[in-house]
């Protein structure tokens, strides 16, 4: 059957009856309803992208999606990463650094994007499987807080990551922070500090005491 911009525009379901289903009709309708591209027949590139654009979610009723068009539906819905088989490493970090949740939705991610998502939230290594010990020392580098949910067989492990960390002129304000208030290390965090951190973590230490 045949339909016009106004009647698809009216109710863009009827895409499934329409026998030409040019790119501009189609654009319209998944415009109007993104979940409207599972009816179109042979969507073009420019169609998927406007369908994604949408809604993200659109994503799902694409074969084999380009890394353009997964890119866009990630940034429009980050948890549209489900609906990608086999992402990108492109992609992949694109949705942990839009939302850590995203690596719920991630087969055995690669270590960089595991890093990012930890750095975000320490939740995130709670959905990884197998971590080994130097990704684990890496996590806690990237973020202490991970230290809620990483256990080691021996101590002395954490405290040669932390002088390793603490005693960098590159350490960040918020790490320090960080550790002086994380209640999973017990030990003399001051001490700790005056003895084996860098002249960045000292000062950081005694802005965060004057501040208190």
């Amino acid at each position: 059957m045949n339909y016009n911009l106004k009647d698809i525009e009216k109710n863009p379901w009827l895409i499934e009856k329409v026998d030409n289903q040019y790119e501009e009709l189609c654009i319209l309708c998944v415009k109007k309803a993104w979940n409207t591209l599972k009816l179109i027949k042979k969507p073009t590139e420019k169609v998927i992208e406007n369908a994604v654009k949408t809604k993200g979610w659109a994503i799902q009723y694409v074969k084999n999606p380009s890394e353009k068009v997964s890119l866009k539906a990630i940034e429009t819905d980050w948890d549209s990463i489900r609906y990608i088989k086999n992402p990108s490493l492109k992609v992949m970090i694109k949705s942990v650094q839009l939302n850590w949740e995203a690596i719920k939705y991630l087969d055995n991610p690669p270590f960089e994007v595991k890093k990012i998502a930890a750095e975000k939230n320490e939740e995130s290594v709670m959905y990884l499987d197998n971590i080994s010990d130097d990704e684990k020392k890496q996590f806690i580098k990237a973020n202490i807080k991970v230290l809620k949910y990483i256990k080691f067989e021996d101590d002395s492990t954490i405290k040669d990551i932390l002088i390793d960390k603490l005693n960098s002129n590159e350490v960040e304000r918020q790490y320090v922070v960080n550790f002086l208030e994380i209640r999973a290390i017990k030990m003399d965090k001051i001490k700790f500090i005056h003895k084996y951190g860098s002249k960045k973590a000292k000062m950081y230490t005694v802005d965060y005491k004057l501040s208190r």
